[in-house]
């Protein structure tokens, strides 16, 4: 499992991506500076689908009735419980590395990690 880039956002939130990302120069209408139709696009996703309500502001509003609140740690709470129970004999570690928490060790020793738990 890989959870990343959490902002500290422990409950799933209502998120609408952005309609414009401006590329400079050789980067102008290039990945990642595509937004919307362009995007769906260039990566063939299905219109009007979860990944295009995950990844664009099309249709925002009818997608968020339709797909509900994304991201934040109870989702990936949910997930650890469902691997954990498929594999009851493995131990699972759960690594949190989160810039929007106070550090617990100085960064000048190296030390990002802000926690760690076994499950």
């Amino acid at each position: 499992m890989h959870f990343t880039d959490c902002h500290a956002q422990l409950m799933p939130a209502y998120f609408r991506e952005p309609n414009v990302n401006i590329g400079v120069g050789v980067m102008a209408g290039r990945s990642p500076h595509l937004v919307g139709a362009a995007l769906l696009e260039q990566y063939r996703i299905t219109p009007n689908s979860r990944l295009a309500h995950a990844f664009t502001h099309l249709d925002y509003v009818d997608a968020a009735r339709t797909f509900g609140k994304i991201g934040g740690f109870a989702h990936l709470a949910t997930l650890v419980k469902k691997v954990r129970a498929a594999l009851a004999t493995v131990h699972i570690m759960l690594t949190v590395w989160c810039r929007s928490l106070p550090q617990r060790a100085s960064q000048s020793d190296g030390a990002w990690l802000n926690g760690t738990s076994a499950l």
